[in-house]
């Protein structure tokens, strides 16, 4: 299974790229927590999160955080 992270930061109106990772198995663990916390937990620190499918397969969730950084994961389905 492919899963990407990519961190992003808001600097003034554009989101730009931080940090990038692909180890996949530290990829699905941080999506877990952002999910059980915002989900379970009824956190206030993230904002929102959004999922949406795409044509080649795979999702995109966008994780929002209060701090101005938002965490984009790709996700394949196989």
């Amino acid at each position: 299974m492919n899963a990407i992270r990519i961190i992003e930061e808001k600097i003034g109106h554009k989101w730009e790229e931080c940090r990038k990772i692909d180890d996949a198995a530290q990829v699905l663990e941080s999506l877990a927590q952002d999910l059980i916390a915002k989900k379970i937990n009824a956190c206030t620190y993230i904002r929102s999160i959004q999922r949406k499918n795409n044509y080649d397969g795979t999702q995109t969730i966008i994780v929002t955080y209060d701090n101005n950084v938002r965490s984009t994961y790709i996700i394949s389905e196989h």
